[in-house]
């Protein structure tokens, strides 16, 4: 495929797939039922994340909205930042965190102006156990979350930070992030959506994150992403375009001798723009196609392979999707994905994608998720590009109004195109949430992580963690 005509391929792909799969919905069906504009999506998308297609917000006012959310003892304004994860964080699933928009039954009423502004505090201690011996840690964890609802924009600002005490070393800052989001409801049937984020990380210089051996401290990572994606109901089709900017940086690694890894190679700058077109068969079942063309510039060649991994990125998905009154919510996608290297010396590579997720939530008190996706990256390593797998199980359960349990189990495996060894993570966790009082949260939590890195100085390493701790939330 020539460099310069695959971005319009993939777009001009997605429109006509998604005819096709129009013509074929109204032999089955007109849809004529539904009013429901984000159905295609559903409160489960598969590989979603804020800013991605399949994370947008409603764009009719009229449409009822019942999210699926995770279950919880005090429901917060944000997502509190937890302790460090003992593995790379799996997420391929997300729920729409958009708040429904107001009747339109008084359309002449002033928009509010009014801030709410929320916060917590969470003080937990934490017995970590690995390869590397154990430690103890005392977690200082500040949140503060902003919120302004009108009736044609809604504003979101969200911080925390994670302040760690080992018991072996000084405290640092081990991770801290801020968020915005606004939407802005042009009409009844378009949405405009605006992201941004800002997260800094900094893992234990013993965590499963760490690949060289010896380190005092570990590399500080500093994560920057914006998005900007319009929202459009035509009839029963619904269509998302969507474009997005993010950038990396990657600190050195300090060794015990003193000396530096310099990690200027993993710093990349990535844009690119997608497509997304459904239609509605039925009020339960939709089909959507979507594609995408973005780029990966990297500031500086790769130490392994001595060149850059810079490139193109172009992928083309189908798929279709489900909601059952909110009880059992589905969406599997079947494409391809396609990555074009900069440099002739790395072979271009081309991959299958699959996806799929099921969320099911039989009543207000249990939730169960299952998801797996995969991804064409840019590789790491010796090797050239590589395809991702990322599965996870995750589940929530309210025994009383006052105690709340949760497990989750996650795996993740890179499979080099070349043939090279294989990346593999995985994880377990479980917990319980305890309200003491109307402010007032005590949470428990067990979590195991492992993870094979044959490009580590260490290619095996696990951890084991049990923490616990207070959370005031006002």
């Amino acid at each position: 495929m020539p460099r310069a005509a695959a971005p319009l391929a993939v777009l001009l792909l997605a429109g006509a797939g998604t005819i096709a799969f129009a013509a074929l919905a109204m032999a089955q069906g007109d849809g004529s039922a539904t009013d429901n504009p984000d159905l295609l999506r559903g409160p489960v998308g598969v590989g979603c994340r804020p800013g991605t297609l399949c994370h947008f917000p409603p764009i009719d006012p009229n449409a009822p909205q019942r999210p699926v959310a995770p279950i919880v003892i005090a429901q917060p304004a944000a997502s509190p930042t937890p302790a460090p994860a003992i593995m790379p964080a799996v997420s391929p699933t997300a729920t729409d965190s958009f708040v429904a928009s107001p009747p339109m039954g008084v359309p002449f009423a002033e928009p509010s102006r009014e801030w709410d502004t929320e916060y917590a505090l969470s003080l937990r201690g934490a017995y970590v156990r690995s390869d590397a011996g154990e430690r103890f840690e005392l977690l200082a964890i500040p949140e503060i979350a902003l919120s302004r609802q009108a009736l044609a924009t809604d504003i979101g600002i969200g911080a925390s930070a994670t302040v760690i005490a080992p018991n072996t070393s000084d405290a640092r800052l081990g991770a801290a992030d801020i968020d915005a989001s606004v939407t802005h409801r042009l009409s009844p049937g378009a949405a405009l959506n605006f992201d941004a984020s800002l997260e800094f990380t900094e893992d234990d210089p013993s965590g499963l994150t760490v690949e060289d051996a010896d380190v005092d401290s570990a590399p500080q990572t500093i994560d920057g992403a914006v998005s900007l994606a319009y929202g459009q109901r035509l009839g029963q089709f619904d269509l998302v375009a969507l474009g997005d900017l993010s950038r990396r940086w990657v600190g050195d690694t300090t060794l015990d001798d003193g000396t530096s890894v310099d990690n200027s190679d993993d710093d990349v700058f990535g844009y690119g723009a997608g497509l997304r077109v459904g239609y509605a068969v039925t009020p339960i079942i939709g089909t959507f196609v979507s594609g995408r063309a973005g780029r990966e510039d990297y500031s500086n060649p790769d130490t392994d392979l001595g060149i850059s991994r810079s490139g193109a990125d172009y992928t083309l998905r189908g798929g279709i999707t489900g909601n059952w009154s909110d009880v059992v919510t589905l969406e599997a996608s079947v494409g391809s994905g396609w990555r074009d290297f900069d440099n002739s010396a790395l072979e271009d590579a081309q991959s299958w994608l699959y996806g799929a997720a099921i969320g099911f939530a039989p009543n207000s008190t249990t939730q169960l998720v299952a998801s797996l996706d995969t991804r064409l990256s840019g590789g790491s390593g010796a090797s050239g590009a590589s395809t991702s797998y990322d599965a996870a199980l995750e589940a929530t359960h309210r025994i009383t109004p006052w105690l709340a349990l949760r497990a989750n189990v996650s795996a993740g495996w890179d499979v080099p195109v070349d043939g090279s060894a294989t990346t593999r993570t995985s994880g377990l966790g479980t917990g319980a949430d305890i309200a003491i009082g109307p402010h007032t949260s005590a949470t428990l939590d067990y979590g195991y992580g492992w993870r094979e890195d044959p490009n580590a100085v260490d290619p095996s390493r696990e951890e084991h963690r049990i923490s616990g701790g207070i959370t005031l939330r006002y």
